[in-house]
């Protein structure tokens, strides 16, 4: 089975912090994002993964051609221009011969869930098995709601009212499709965004065979802005047993840790800081003395002055 991870967006809500480099290389405790998703994959055996990308970016192709994985096969296809997740398939599809995994770039599952929608879509004979999740009724309106009978969904609405809503489920974009799907994509019509929707090309799949089966997930965590990142970073400590940090410079500085942390190297340490709990740092970031942080992230370049308290943020640059 392959895997196809589509990383072609561009982060427009991202507040800045997809200037410089893409959404998909936003750091999640030092780790980018998409190589989370990619080992998310590899706990389900798929090895063979196509990375879709935007043209104007060389960031992602050239961070994995200098750290490799070992044993990962990774192959790079652009989208031309952004025009929908749909195009994004479709620009990978001379390359696909055989059932696959399409995830998002931005998204986080439990690691168990990849591996039982790969054993539930093998099981049987419908092209398609979905994600799906019990959401607040908040997220409805900004998301979908599906239609489930006798455990088939039969139906997926795009951002319905609520009163126009058939559940308070939503299909997420965690999917496993045969190549049945890739005859759709040409029939799909461009949206009032001018996108081509790859949610219309699985519509008509439900209906060819009067609904998919799908699968429930517990939780996602998805980026969508500067507040999610912090949270997905925090969400990951917290699992997170692995810790890192220059210890000489701890000692010889006085710096109190108190874990969850990650700290990467590269970072300038102060003195007489105390750092944590639930805090990452990345290179490049600085540190002032005397400085207080916990439940917050600070990315390359950020910098905390002196004495400053830091709870509960991302730092990007400077604080005033």
């Amino acid at each position: 089975m392959l895997g196809i991870i589509l990383a072609a967006g561009q982060g427009t809500r991202m507040q800045g912090l997809t200037k410089n480099r893409p959404k998909a290389m936003l750091p999640i405790v030092g780790q980018p994002i998409i190589l989370r998703v990619i080992n998310q994959m590899r706990v389900a055996d798929i090895t063979d993964i196509i990375i879709v990308t935007a043209a104007n970016d060389q960031y992602i192709e050239s961070y994995f051609n200098r750290n490799p994985i070992g044993d990962i096969d990774l192959t790079f296809v652009i989208q031309q221009k952004a025009k929908g997740m749909a195009d994004a398939l479709l620009s990978a599809a001379p390359l696909i011969d055989e059932p696959f995994i399409l995830a998002a770039c931005d998204s986080l599952y439990p690691d168990v869930h990849y591996q039982n929608l790969v054993k539930i879509h093998t099981a049987h004979d419908y092209p398609a098995t979905l994600t799906l999740m019990e959401v607040s009724p908040s997220f409805i309106p900004i998301s979908s709601s599906v239609e489930i009978v006798e455990n088939k969904v039969i139906r997926i609405v795009e951002k319905p009212k609520l009163e126009h809503a058939p559940s308070f489920i939503a299909s997420l974009a965690l999917y496993v499709f045969d190549t049945t799907l890739l005859h759709h994509l040409t029939d799909v019509k461009a949206s009032h965004r001018g996108e081509l929707e790859l949610q219309d090309a699985i519509q008509m799949l439900i209906s060819e065979h009067q609904g998919l089966p799908y699968l429930i997930t517990d939780w996602r965590w998805e980026i969508t802005s500067p507040a999610d990142l912090l949270q997905m970073n925090l969400n990951v400590l917290q699992q997170q047993a692995d810790l890192t940090f220059p210890k000489m410079e701890v000692f010889q500085k006085n710096i109190q840790l108190i874990p969850p942390f990650y700290i990467e190297d590269g970072v300038v340490l102060p003195s007489h800081a105390k750092i944590g709990a639930n805090v990452y740092i990345e290179a490049k970031a600085v540190i002032g003395d005397g400085a207080v942080l916990r439940n917050c992230v600070v990315l390359q370049n950020g910098i905390v002055p002196p004495k400053q308290v830091v709870d509960n943020i991302l730092i990007s640059d400077s604080l005033p």
